[in-house]
Protein backbone atom coordinates (compact mmCIF):
# COMPACT_ATOMS: atom_id res chain seq x y z
CA UNK A 1 0.00 0.00 0.00
CA UNK A 2 3.23 2.31 0.02
CA UNK A 3 3.33 2.63 -3.69
CA UNK A 4 2.06 5.13 -6.33
CA UNK A 5 -1.71 4.52 -6.65
CA UNK A 6 -1.98 3.72 -2.72
CA UNK A 7 -0.82 7.36 -1.76
CA UNK A 8 -4.12 8.38 -3.59
CA UNK A 9 -6.49 6.40 -1.65
CA UNK A 10 -8.23 7.80 1.45
CA UNK A 11 -8.24 6.55 3.89
CA UNK A 12 -4.64 4.70 2.82
CA UNK A 13 -4.16 1.89 2.85
CA UNK A 14 -3.94 -0.97 5.90
CA UNK A 15 -0.37 -1.67 7.15
CA UNK A 16 -0.80 -5.53 7.41
CA UNK A 17 2.76 -6.17 8.65
CA UNK A 18 2.45 -3.42 11.51
CA UNK A 19 -1.21 -4.96 12.13
CA UNK A 20 -2.84 -2.26 13.71
CA UNK A 21 -6.55 -4.35 13.36
CA UNK A 22 -9.27 -2.96 14.48
CA UNK A 23 -10.98 -6.06 15.28
CA UNK A 24 -8.20 -8.18 16.00
CA UNK A 25 -5.77 -9.92 14.05
CA UNK A 26 -6.46 -13.29 15.54
CA UNK A 27 -7.58 -15.79 12.64
CA UNK A 28 -11.08 -16.11 13.56
CA UNK A 29 -11.39 -12.24 13.68
CA UNK A 30 -9.65 -11.77 10.63
CA UNK A 31 -11.50 -14.24 8.56
CA UNK A 32 -14.92 -12.41 9.66
CA UNK A 33 -13.24 -8.88 8.68
CA UNK A 34 -12.72 -10.24 4.90
CA UNK A 35 -16.26 -12.43 4.70
CA UNK A 36 -18.31 -9.31 5.97
CA UNK A 37 -16.22 -5.67 5.57
CA UNK A 38 -16.17 -3.52 8.11
CA UNK A 39 -19.20 -0.57 8.48
CA UNK A 40 -17.70 3.11 8.00
CA UNK A 41 -14.62 1.84 6.37
CA UNK A 42 -13.58 1.46 2.89
CA UNK A 43 -13.13 -2.16 4.01
CA UNK A 44 -15.60 -4.34 1.54
CA UNK A 45 -16.59 -7.55 2.04
CA UNK A 46 -15.46 -10.55 0.17
CA UNK A 47 -17.54 -13.19 1.36
CA UNK A 48 -17.97 -14.05 -2.01
CA UNK A 49 -14.59 -15.52 -2.19
CA UNK A 50 -14.35 -19.12 -1.78
CA UNK A 51 -13.70 -20.13 1.30
CA UNK A 52 -10.46 -21.59 1.23
CA UNK A 53 -8.86 -18.67 -0.63
CA UNK A 54 -10.02 -16.60 2.63
CA UNK A 55 -8.55 -18.82 4.81
CA UNK A 56 -5.64 -18.61 2.64
CA UNK A 57 -5.54 -14.60 3.06
CA UNK A 58 -5.94 -14.67 6.83
CA UNK A 59 -2.85 -17.47 7.07
CA UNK A 60 -0.70 -14.94 4.47
CA UNK A 61 -2.16 -12.03 6.40
CA UNK A 62 -0.78 -14.01 9.88
CA UNK A 63 3.00 -14.70 8.30
CA UNK A 64 3.74 -11.31 7.55
CA UNK A 65 2.26 -9.26 10.48
CA UNK A 66 4.72 -8.15 13.40
CA UNK A 67 1.41 -7.78 15.39
CA UNK A 68 0.84 -11.64 16.08
CA UNK A 69 -1.96 -12.49 18.37
CA UNK A 70 -1.98 -15.42 20.10
CA UNK A 71 -4.85 -18.12 19.28
CA UNK A 72 -6.92 -20.99 20.67
CA UNK A 73 -6.02 -23.59 18.20
CA UNK A 74 -9.32 -25.99 19.04
CA UNK A 75 -11.40 -22.51 18.38
CA UNK A 76 -10.12 -21.59 15.22
CA UNK A 77 -10.51 -25.07 14.05
CA UNK A 78 -14.26 -25.22 15.70
CA UNK A 79 -14.85 -21.67 13.64
CA UNK A 80 -13.23 -23.27 10.38
CA UNK A 81 -15.89 -26.17 10.42
CA UNK A 82 -18.57 -23.74 10.35
CA UNK A 83 -17.03 -21.06 8.76
CA UNK A 84 -18.99 -20.08 5.19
Amino acid sequence: GDGPAGKALIPPPRNFVKGDWKQGGDSINLFTTITKGLDGTSMAAFGHIEIKDRWAIVHYLRSITKNKTKEDAAKVASFGKSAK
